[in-house]
Parts: structure tokens; C-alpha cells; sequence
């Protein structure tokens, strides 16, 4: 059930001080945010055995240390019960804060709150308890309080244990294992062999082979001779109904990819091969183990760590 908690703190403040001169401004803010706190517990959602809440205030002096006490007030309240709550000054310059029952519904709230007002969110801080976090927002507004619903409920998405996969679904292991399934991958000296043209026969026939580098960093050290394409480009540069590439003419080639470790190029060459380039194969072990067999290495920092 969505709900619109609002105060103008000023005017609050000017009544209830009206009352007695003995009430303190920290008196009548307690108050207020105690007022507050049980109307946004009495209203809040259950979701996933959660409660749930937004509530939006009209800007007034001193945001942040009005949304910590109401932030206090509500924790106090649900102290025994699973709750998550955004909490919101409007205006042009405004703040925002998620207090929860546990340290994780709070960055998980965090983190969707800042995929989704993206350019608006600033820097975040966190609470030394972990258990609220704060930023502020550029331009809130009574409209944002559907959008503030969403980030809380997606939030319980997150949270939630859904990593039984869909009828189907590959593991990132069972695909490299089909990807390599029948292949024959060389070890950087059958590799180095075969682009110079030595080594096994049956590795020379077909096509001309090539070694290729696909690794997103060639800075890191290269390998002479090679030819660098990137990973995102490889099906667009090889697939000779395109013929990007004047060496990717035919699909005799022999294409020999090499990346950091041996993993994604096992996969890219599966892609050439999809694509009928059936000679396509990889380097086992990748560049890490090219250097460490002692073969030629171009430039770049050779004790760098390598990326996939």
C-alpha cells in the first residue's frame, strides 16, 4: 500500500515551542520524528516478510540530522521486525537515507537507489552500525515517492536466493567445456610452431595461420607478429561474409587466438567456429603462459597481471 508521510518542520516547530518555553528545538524535533516514525511503521508494507516504507519531508534547516533521528525513531520501533525504509527531503537539493534492520538491505537499497537515479545521486556515507546510509539527491519531489517504492522493492529482489537457473541454462563452466569439446587446443610452443610453419603436420594443412591476439590490454606485453583484434570486435573481423579483414577472406583460415589466461579465447574461438571457420582454436593457458614458456614477448609490462 503506498502512502505519502510530509511535515513542514518549521511550522511544526513554532506550535509545539509555542506551548512551553521550557521545550528545547531538540525536544520538539524528537517529537516530531517519534510522530513520524509510528505513523510510517503503522502504514509501512510487508513484503517477503519485510516492512516497507517511504517517507518524503518538506526541506527544512539541518536535513540530515532530522532524517538520522527519524531514522533512530524507526529502528526503535521495529526493533524485532525485518524492515527497510527510504527516507527523503524534497527540493532542489535534497537528501536521502535507508535505514534497515541489516547491513545488507541497507547497500543493496544504496546501490539499486543509485543505478536508478542515475546523474542525481551523489557520494553516499554509511552509518557506523552499517545499518543506514545516506546521499545526497539532486531535484526530489512528492513524484519521486513511486520511484523510491521501486528501488525498495527491487532491493528485495536482490535479496532474494534465485540462483536455481531457468530450464536450459549453462553454467560459464559447462559452456567452456562444450566450447572445447572435440577442439584441439595447442600449448604456446605447438602455437609459436604453427604460425612459423613448423611443428605437427596436421596443424599446417587448411588455410593460413594466424596467431590473434585478443586480449583487452596488449599493453601488457604482446607477441610479435601477432595480430591484435579486440574481443568485442572478433565475429565482425572474421566472419568472411564481411570481409573486414583482407586475411579473413576464407574459411580455410586457421586462426590460433590467444588471450590472458585461456579461458575467453576458448570461448571466442567457438564463436569463429559458429560462424564456419572450423579451424579456429586457442592457446592453452593463454599469454601468461606463452611468457612463462619463454617465447617471444613484445613490449609492455611483463610482470603485470593479466585480465580475462
Amino acid at each position: 500500500m503506498s502512502h505519502r508521510l510530509s511535515h513542514r518542520l518549521s511550522t511544526t516547530l513554532s506550535s509545539l515551542g509555542s506551548t512551553s518555553g521550557l521545550r528545547t528545538l531538540d525536544d520538539v524535533r524528537d517529537q516530531v520524528a517519534t510522530e513520524l516514525a509510528m505513523r510510517a511503521a503503522s502504514t509501512a508494507e510487508t513484503v517477503d516478510g519485510v516492512r516497507l516504507g517511504v517517507v518524503l519531508t518538506l526541506a527544512s534547516a539541518d536535513d540530515e540530522r532530522f532524517l538520522r533521528l527519524l531514522a533512530e525513531s524507526l529502528r526503535d520501533r521495529l526493533l524485532h521486525t525485518s524492515h527497510l525504509f527510504a527516507l527523503a527531503t524534497t527540493g532542489a537539493e535534497a537528501h536521502l537515507l535507508f535505514t534497515g534492520s541489516s547491513p545488507a538491505q541497507v547497500q543493496r537499497a544504496l546501490s539499486v537507489a543509485a543505478a536508478t537515479l542515475t546523474g542525481r545521486m551523489g557520494a553516499s556515507s554509511t552509518a557506523a552500525d552499517e545499518r543506514s546510509a545516506q546521499a545526497a539527491v539532486e531535484g526530489v519531489s512528492l513524484m519521486d515517492e513511486p520511484l523510491l517504492w521501486r528501488v525498495l522493492r527491487a532491493s528485495l529482489v536482490l535479496a532474494r536466493d534465485e540462483r536455481t537457473p531457468p530450464p536450459g541454462a549453462l553454467g560459464v563452466a559447462q559452456m567452456l567445456a562444450g566450447a572445447r569439446r572435440g577442439v584441439r587446443r595447442l600449448t604456446p610452443g605447438e602455437a609459436f610452431d604453427a604460425v612459423q610453419g613448423l611443428g605437427d603436420p596436421a596443424l599446417l594443412s587448411g588455410g593460413p595461420t594466424f596467431l590473434v591476439d585478443i586480449r583487452p590490454a596488449p599493453r601488457r606485453g604482446g607477441i610479435t607478429g601477432s595480430l591484435v583484434v579486440d574481443r568485442n570486435d572478433l565475429e565482425w573481423a572474421f566472419d568472411p561474409r564481411l570481409a573486414h579483414l583482407l586475411i579473413a577472406s576464407s574459411y580455410a583460415l586457421r586462426p590460433i587466438l590467444i588471450c590472458a589466461d585461456g579461458r575467453a579465447s576458448s570461448l571466442a574461438a567457438a564463436a569463429l567456429r559458429a560462424l564456419g571457420l572450423y579451424n579456429a582454436t586457442d592457446v592453452v593457458g593463454g599469454f601468461r603462459a606463452w611468457r612463462e614458456a619463454g617465447l617471444d614477448v613484445a613490449g609492455g609490462d611483463s610482470t603485470a597481471e593479466e585480465e580475462y
